[in-house]
């Protein structure tokens, strides 16, 4: 099975490089190609359908928001040069002239004003929700003059600016002519590359040349190619049928780099988890039975053999985050404990669970999960993981469009794009378009963190909420998740931060 998942994969690598060459040598020649081995690709060209990986990869090569979040958590102009908090609910953006959309519509305010209405109208919320919740604070949008936005919240919200970092702009009459469906297939954007190809077995970017405000890409074209195993995007980059592979296994790291590529071990501000559908009553629905099942797992074993020592144990939030501590250490493998706890439950024996897991996307995933479930099996608990498809199984489901089959499912808790320790709990909130879990308790706390406006203040709201998640965990959590990346020798500047890979900035030489 494994063999032949390799030559499924590799047999797309070579349908979609720009030709096919002998392995280990290529031979390019003429416009420069770069090709990118990937774990799966966006949901769609429509860039609010999804946050962070796959997605975040191709829409930040295409679109561009009033801000943009750095490597080191910062927030910058992109869009917008500059912003003011005329008071804590108002916010004015000042947008950087003479930008166009790759159509030749302009960037104004009334381009930006539209696309922020139409998301937070009932249409983009409901389509969109897996989206809006990161800003469900936004109220509104208006133009105060051609050059300048201004930006309502219903909460006194520091993370406005750290917000829009994910709202992309779209050319107003384009999506509109369009609509939803036709913008998914032929999406446009103000980034350096625009779309020439979007398709299910691979996506084809060329660059832009000078209409973008990020300067001209020093590659022609950047191809997209899915190979959904680690161990068939390994192969393609030794063999030279890609250039750039992501999502790849700790264990192949040492390989490559004996083989002269370039690898890149970089912070996502996330970590991987459990998230567990709690509205629904039973064992899950207890905050002991949760407190029972992190206790049973060793992960940081996990960080040290399935990561190689690359990673470690989570503990939320992770180090570059805002509200991360250093004295607030993951939670103890126990597992005398978990089963005193599952005992004075009332589950001595344990209980069986399903779990909805997409594997494939982050390193040594589905080796972390089995372990997950080894370690739970050890106190009684036995989790039935089901692989399902993110952009048709799990994202629909997450956003509300249908429903969970089991009782947990795989979840990234992401800081980006706010880098802040509040992201997550925005969806594991009872305000979440998509409700599956709601702590009455908990609620309060999170709605204190969004509706604090001074830092001091906020800061404690925010700790107090860490240290009680601590005590009441929602998930299972396993391990801090990076990006790992590799290169060949004749790419040059690839950086990733957080989902965003400045593919503008990156040479490539035959």
């Amino acid at each position: 099975m494994w063999k032949r998942l390799v030559t499924l994969g590799l047999a797309t690598a070579l349908a979609l490089c720009a030709c096919a060459q002998s392995a280990g040598s290529p031979q390019r020649s003429g416009p420069v190609t770069l090709r990118i081995g990937v774990a799966d690709l966006p949901p769609s060209g429509v860039p609010w359908s999804g946050v962070g990986a796959p997605g975040q990869y191709v829409w930040s090569s295409v679109f561009d928001a009033l801000t943009v979040v750095g490597p080191d958590g910062a927030v910058r102009g992109a869009l917008a040069e500059s912003w003011t908090a005329r008071d804590p609910r108002t916010w004015d953006f000042k947008l950087r002239p003479g930008v166009t959309f790759s159509n030749g519509e302009r960037v104004d305010a009334a381009a930006v004003v539209q696309t922020i209405r139409f998301l937070l109208s009932p249409a983009g919320r409901a389509q969109f929700a897996a989206h809006v919740s990161n800003y469900a604070f936004l109220t509104g949008a208006s133009e105060l003059d051609p050059a300048t936005v201004e930006v309502t919240s219903s909460q006194a919200n520091p993370l406005v600016p750290n917000a829009l970092s994910i709202v992309y702009i779209v050319p107003p009459r384009s999506f509109q002519a369009q609509g939803v469906a036709g913008f998914a297939a032929h999406p446009v954007g103000t980034g350096p590359f625009t779309v020439s190809r979007w398709g299910a077995d691979g996506i084809v970017l060329e660059k832009r040349g000078a209409g973008s405000w990020r300067g001209s890409p020093r590659v022609d074209e950047v191809r997209f190619v899915p190979l959904r195993d680690p161990a068939a995007r390994a192969q393609a980059l030794q063999s030279g049928q890609v250039d750039v592979a992501n999502g790849l296994d700790p264990d192949q790291l040492d390989g490559l780099r004996r083989q002269g590529m370039t690898v890149v071990n970089g912070a996502r501000g996330a970590i991987m988890s459990l998230a567990l559908i709690t509205n629904r009553g039973g064992p899950l629905a207890r905050p002991d039975v949760r407190q029972a099942l992190n206790y049973a797992v060793d992960r940081d074993a996990m960080a040290r053999n399935l990561y190689r020592g690359l990673s470690r144990g989570a503990v939320w939030p992770v180090q570059g985050v805002h509200g991360y501590s250093a004295g607030r250490a993951p939670i103890p493998h126990d597992p005398s404990r978990a089963r005193q706890l599952l005992a004075a439950a009332g589950y001595p024996t344990g209980f069986s669970i399903t779990a909805e897991v997409v594997v494939g996307q982050f390193p040594a995933d589905a080796e972390i999960y089995q372990a997950m479930a080894a370690d739970l099996k050890q106190v009684g608990v036995t989790v039935n993981l089901v692989t399902v498809d993110f952009a048709t199984q799990w994202l629909p489901k997450f956003s509300g469009r249908a429903r969970w089959a089991g009782d947990a499912f795989g979840l990234s808790w992401n800081a980006a794009p706010l880098m802040d320790g509040i992201r997550p709990f925005n969806f594991f909130g009872c305000q979440y378009a998509a409700q599956y879990s709601c702590d009455p308790v908990a609620q309060p706390m999170i709605d204190r963190v969004n509706d604090t406006f001074e830092p001091a203040a906020r800061d404690a709201a925010l700790r107090e909420l860490l240290d009680y998640n601590m005590r009441n965990p929602p998930a299972i959590l396993l391990v801090e998740s990076r990006e790992l990346w590799a290169a060949r020798d004749t790419v040059h500047g690839l950086s990733v931060a957080a989902f965003n890979v400045p593919l503008e900035k990156v040479t490539a030489t035959a």
